[in-house]
């Protein structure tokens, strides 16, 4: 994997799993108000686009050992 790929965030994360219609729940792990209200902009977001779903699914396998 690249060296100047960023880590993703939390949103990030969340927008990939709410992008995977087999999903149906997500649990937010936040730990305080600041966090939450952050992660809550994911769902005023769209799904995410083919090319994010790819960054997502190699630093996924760069993770995993893939």
């Amino acid at each position: 994997m690249q060296e100047n790929v960023q880590p993703p965030s939390a949103v990030d994360c969340y927008r990939f799993v709410l992008s995977n219609p087999s999903v149906d729940i997500c649990m937010m792990g936040a730990k305080n108000i600041n966090q939450m209200s952050e992660n809550l902009t994911v769902l005023d977001s769209s799904p995410m686009t083919e090319e994010e779903l790819s960054r997502m699914k190699t630093i996924g396998d760069f993770v995993y050992g893939k």
